[in-house]
């Protein structure tokens, strides 16, 4: 599952809007929601804001499909 994705279900299973995760991140709705939408790729500085808003770990969203390499 993508962060995008994984992200969009979180905001979903607490019951929040978009709208309202986009205005406290700071994040125009438009682009906030295309990225969850999948449509365009969420950048770190976004998911890192929206992450501040909900008060949770960015780590919690890392993609299934992110390769780690050390």
């Amino acid at each position: 599952m993508t962060t995008e994705k994984k992200l969009d279900n979180y905001i979903a299973q607490r019951g929040l809007k978009i709208k309202y995760v986009a205005e406290k991140a700071e994040i125009p709705y438009q682009r906030l929601q295309a990225s969850l939408n999948g449509t365009r790729k969420l950048k770190v500085d976004e998911l890192l804001s929206t992450c501040a808003v909900l008060e949770v770990d960015p780590r919690l969203f890392r993609s299934d499909e992110t390769e780690v390499r050390v």
